[in-house]
């Protein structure tokens, strides 16, 4: 038996927590050295009690559970199932803390467009898209060097590692496109890009010298309504590029150096696309979405 909390003096401001043992005998709950609450804690589970874990960290893992369906399964959903099914663009990667996305569906938003040669256009288009009733259409001119695209600037978030992806689909025989991020930091800015050439499927990246060096054959589904999904992800501790994913592909890219520029602005975070049609008139791709993330791990 123990003391009941009463017999402790106000001024004290104490209190002893009270539980009932399997006999149901009243037990003192006890404390560590540290004045911290040990416990296990047990749930009714499908053969009675059960202990609920926790993590590495110590923390409890939470399922949101819905109701039984049709055939009486009960169904787990968690937070990123719950947001795609809500309408969230992420829904192939969800690696990183989303810094903000944009899936065309409620305009082209703070964006600046590019469109170079005579046919250049970047527009919103109902034409194909994978989500919100609208991608963005980007196709060049009829000249080889012709290109159309877009840049988007946000202020350089406190963190780490950033990434950058989007939904595309091919509208014609473009020549290529390419992606990239640009972050300025300390008068000094860090490019990483990755281009993808749709005659011989090359995946490259962007060196310190400003070349593209191959990654490896990477295909694409052809046609205005098959979607791939590209994502570059980049280290601004280490300077390097930390992977690209390309549809079920992952690359590491860890060992290559992002190209720098000193004497920049600082403080600003660029994303950028541009495709070039290569002589073939008016070609390009749709972009469904583009998402722009921090806090992305380390491969």
């Amino acid at each position: 038996m123990v003391n009941p909390a009463q017999d402790w003096p106000d001024f004290t401001r104490a209190m002893l927590l009270v539980g009932v043992d399997a006999s149901g005998d009243p037990v003192g709950i006890l404390v560590d050295e540290d004045g911290n609450l040990n416990c296990i804690l047990r749930g009714q589970g499908a053969s009675g009690l059960q202990t609920i874990a926790v993590d590495e960290n110590g923390r409890i893992e939470v399922f949101i559970l819905d109701q039984e369906d049709q055939w009486g399964n009960v169904r787990r959903v968690g937070n990123a199932e719950l947001a795609a099914r809500l309408g969230s663009p992420v829904t192939w990667d969800w690696r990183g803390n989303v810094l903000m996305l944009n899936t065309f569906g409620a305009g082209r938003g703070a964006i600046t467009l590019y469109e170079s040669g005579t046919g250049s256009s970047v527009v919103i288009s109902p034409t194909t898209f994978l989500s919100d009733g609208f991608s963005l259409h980007c196709e060049g001119g009829d000249a080889a060097e012709d290109y159309a695209g877009y840049d988007g600037r946000l202020g350089v978030n406190p963190a780490d590692r950033f990434g950058f992806a989007i939904g595309w689909a091919p509208d014609g025989l473009f020549r290529d496109f390419a992606i990239g991020l640009w972050i300025n930091i300390s008068g000094t800015g860090y490019f990483g890009s990755i281009k993808w050439t749709r005659a011989n499927y090359d995946l490259e990246y962007m060196d310190s010298d400003g070349n593209y060096q191959l990654i490896a054959d990477a295909t694409a589904p052809t046609g205005t309504w098959a979607f791939s999904r590209v994502k570059l992800v980049v280290d601004l501790v280490t300077k390097k590029y930390v992977r690209v994913l390309w549809n079920s592909k992952e690359y590491d890219l860890s060992a290559f150096a992002l190209r720098s520029v000193a004497g920049v602005s600082t403080g600003t975070l660029q994303y950028q696309l541009r495709v070039y049609p290569g002589g073939a008139a008016q070609t390009g791709i749709y972009v469904d979405h583009h998402i722009v993330t921090v806090n992305e791990p380390e491969n």
